[in-house]
């Protein structure tokens, strides 16, 4: 079978749903909301050691059972990969065939969760080819119109529009990551199972399947302290990430982001930026209000003039890391003999 490269598709196929349309974003009134509509869920297939014993768990990790039709759903559209609904045994390798055909740059997900230990392995496929990876935007809750859109071109249901629990652990394997839809809570054991054990089996349990999310976390240049925050929120609840916190924690990885950003800076360019992510930081002061407000009539035009110059560089970026991304795959196949 022929091994396709960027170039036998079309490259409008490619959606960067992190751009959004950069100006036409931030003319929109950002607002900080709690979704409470997702269902999410986390599940672990795996093994604990207690005591002296290994008990093999009889029922995973879930919120609810995941039955053979909800299993996720991977679809390639030209550089994109979308991933619907739960994730479930067997979807890795489901990405391991669709990924063996050509290259896909960014994964979009659509997911409330699911098996852990799959999610894991998908985001360590995902690191491995270079890929990004892409959430749902919290802002377009608050546009009916701009919603229905995006669930109608996403192919989703409403309540697989964010990327919560295991899809979590999906997301942060990107070595870039767009949207901040994104939620996080414990695992639990589903139908009573853990009433079965005594608590210091119980503990042994959840300290097993922290250490594992601490080294998966580790592995994919992410603050373990993620594992805390997660193991502290109830199975029955989420945290939503912000934007605070994924700017600061889940930037760009920094070597492949400086190495990338090299092949086009100029010391005219670098200034660009400079001024631009400055004038961005300052629009977030007020995440409440509309950015032209934030920024004044002089600094808002300023920052659409920059915004567009700024898209000379994001198009050389584009063109290496499409390179980076051919490069990776190509080795991914003569690692995996595929």
């Amino acid at each position: 079978m022929k091994k396709l490269l960027p170039e036998d598709f079309e490259l409008t196929e490619l959606e960067i749903a992190g751009n959004l349309g950069r100006v036409v974003y931030c003319q929109l009134l950002v607002k900080r909301i709690s979704a409470i509509w997702i269902a999410t869920m986390i599940k672990l297939n795996g093994v604990a050691k207690i005591g002296m014993l290994v008990i093999m768990y009889a029922s995973p990790i879930v919120l609810f059972p995941v039955t053979a039709t909800q299993a996720a759903e991977l679809e390639r559209k030209g550089l994109l990969i979308f991933l619907r609904g739960s994730i479930a045994p067997g979807d890795s390798n489901k990405l391991k065939a669709i990924i063996s055909v050509q290259p896909a740059k960014t994964m979009k997900l659509y997911s409330k969760g699911g098996d852990v230990n799959e999610a894991i392995k998908i985001g360590k496929i995902v690191r491995e080819l270079k890929m990004t990876t892409s959430a749902s935007h919290r802002v377009v809750l608050d546009h009916p119109s701009v919603l229905a859109r995006d669930l109608r071109n996403s192919g989703v249901s409403r309540e697989n529009f964010a990327c919560a629990s295991a899809c979590f652990l999906v997301w942060l394997a990107g070595v870039e990551r767009s949207g901040d839809l994104v939620g996080i809570h414990r695992p639990y054991l589903p139908n009573n199972t853990l009433k079965n054990y005594d608590l210091s089996q119980a503990e042994e349990i959840y300290s097993e399947l922290k250490s594992a999310s601490e080294a998966y976390l580790e592995e994919m240049n992410v603050s373990t302290d993620w594992a805390d925050r997660m193991f502290s929120i109830s199975s029955t609840d989420v945290y939503w990430l912000d934007h605070s916190e994924i700017e600061s924690d889940f930037a760009p990885l920094p070597a492949i982001d400086e190495w990338l950003s090299t092949q086009c800076h100029s010391e005219e360019m670098r200034k660009i930026l400079s001024e631009y992510n400055a004038l961005d930081r300052k629009a977030w002061t007020q995440p409440d209000e509309p950015v032209n407000e934030v920024l004044g009539e002089a600094g808002w035009r300023r920052f659409v003039e920059l915004s567009d110059k700024k898209q000379k560089f994001d198009d050389c970026r584009f063109k290496a890391q499409e390179k980076l991304m051919v490069d990776a795959w190509r080795e991914f196949l003569e690692r995996h003999n595929l």
